[in-house]
């Protein structure tokens, strides 16, 4: 279903890496490209499989949604725990 591969990427059979939003809520993001990501949310966990070459610029995206948490990153990889519990493979 998925393989990790030597970065710690998690990557499933169509060559896309989870990468988890730090906020349990839905999020739309186009790329430059024009590629189109819906992160979806499923046992609390938002999470969506985004293309290689996109990774390092979402893990580098920081949140402009409070003042609060100034340069906080709004992406993390998704580990095979997470990604397991978010496809509903795994209670826990």
């Amino acid at each position: 279903m998925w393989v990790v591969n030597d970065k710690g990427w998690v990557i499933n059979e169509e060559g896309k890496v989870a990468l988890r939003m730090l906020q349990s809520t839905p999020k739309y993001i186009m790329m430059g490209d024009k590629t189109e990501y819906l992160w979806t949310v499923s046992r609390n966990i938002s999470m969506a499989w985004v293309n290689q070459e996109h990774v390092d610029t979402l893990l580098k995206t920081v949140r402009n949604d409070c003042n609060c948490a100034k340069g906080a990153k709004m992406f993390i990889l998704g580990d095979q725990t997470h990604v397991a519990r978010w496809l509903g493979l795994s209670d826990r």
